[in-house]
């Protein structure tokens, strides 16, 4: 397992993607989820695990990753 860190933009794809699909229903959430898929990013760690139900990437809080992932 690597142990990096990806940060990434956020800019008009991330934005229209989130403006069409309905299932979103917290827009930074699904700004930052787009985002996670452009970069190809292996999964997403929040504590808002709910407002990526959607997710086609893992989605962990920031404990289970500690405590299933790492």
């Amino acid at each position: 397992m690597s142990n990096q860190i990806q940060i990434t933009s956020i800019g008009p794809d991330e934005v229209y993607a989130v403006n069409i699909n309905n299932k979103i229903n917290d827009y930074e959430g699904g700004l930052q989820y787009y985002a996670a898929l452009n970069a190809k990013c292996d999964m997403i760690i929040t504590e808002n695990i709910g407002d990526f139900f959607f997710s086609e990437i893992p989605v962990y809080t920031p404990k289970d990753y500690i405590l299933n992932v790492l």
